[in-house]
């Protein structure tokens, strides 16, 4: 295991923002300086306003974890990777259009933290259910009892 003093200090290299837009009350929490790592910047968008500090949060934790992954070179996470924060905290990296007034902040390559593999939960847990259908040879099924829905949690990293 890694002690907490040899991790990689990402915040020593990169910025976090969050900009909230008063009419959605939402928020659009994003990094800065990703690229000088050799890897996109990252955001989140849509964040309620009370989950701003936990998004920052979530943020950082993955930003260190993909420069860690692509300076050692053990597992390069990639734009459509799916990964998993905690158990019920499941996300798929993807890019999104630049958004209309802020294009500036999309001169580098930016993905964003999208919620899509959560929005096929299985109701009684908290494992991601097969977009694919019951037949994916690549899915487990959910071990929650009285749920049939079949679970693509093998795909996680």
């Amino acid at each position: 295991m890694t002690n907490k003093e040899d991790r990689f200090n990402i915040q020593k290299h990169i910025e976090l923002h969050a900009v909230t837009n008063g009419a959605d009350q939402t928020g659009w929490i994003h990094t800065h300086g990703m690229h000088k790592l050799g890897c996109p910047d990252l955001e989140i968008r849509g964040v309620p306003l009370f989950l701003v500090s936990e998004a920052a949060s979530l943020l950082n934790h993955v930003a260190r974890y993909i420069v860690e992954q692509s300076r050692s070179g053990d597992h390069v996470v990639q734009l459509g990777h799916v990964m998993s924060a905690s158990p019920s905290s499941i996300f798929r990296f993807v890019k999104l259009d630049p958004i209309q007034g802020d294009e500036e902040h999309f001169q580098h390559e930016r993905w964003a933290l999208s919620d899509e593999p959560m929005r096929n939960m299985c109701d009684d847990c908290v494992e991601a259910a097969c977009s694919c259908g019951s037949d994916c040879d690549n899915c487990d099924g959910c071990d929650e009892p009285g749920c049939d829905e079949p679970d693509c949690g093998s795909e996680l990293n």
